[in-house]
């Protein structure tokens, strides 16, 4: 977030580097206001996810859908910030970026089932 310097994505990538068995979840996908830079910065490391939560009212859904790719439907977790913004609000605004249904699925359940050691077997 621009208006805060203690968590920019330098800032996040600097303690990634520095602690490698920490995975972190970036919410807002990686930098509420900043998410080109988080993107470039942040996008690729394999102990770093993202949150979509108060992101999608504020980005083009091409963008946004870019933005989810540059880091990988494997590495985006579906987040609303409710009571913020309401859930169905933000289902619909994931829905709009035209993305696979395996990317879909990911986001909303697979990648946090994962991430928590909560696969179905």
């Amino acid at each position: 977030d621009r208006r805060y310097a203690n968590s920019r994505p330098a800032q996040v990538a600097e303690v990634l580097d520095r602690f490698p068995p920490l995975t972190m979840i970036g919410a807002h996908l990686g930098g509420w206001s900043e998410w080109g830079d988080a993107c470039a910065i942040l996008a690729g490391r394999p102990n770093f996810y993202v949150d979509c939560s108060s992101s999608l009212y504020a980005l083009p859904p091409g963008e946004a859908a870019r933005i989810v790719r540059a880091y990988g439907a494997d590495r985006v977790l579906f987040g609303s910030d409710y009571p913020m913004w309401p859930l169905q609000g933000e289902l619909d605004r994931l829905r709009t970026l035209n993305l696979t249904a395996d990317e879909l699925e990911r986001i909303l359940y697979k990648n946090a089932e994962q991430l928590l050691g909560l696969e179905m077997r």
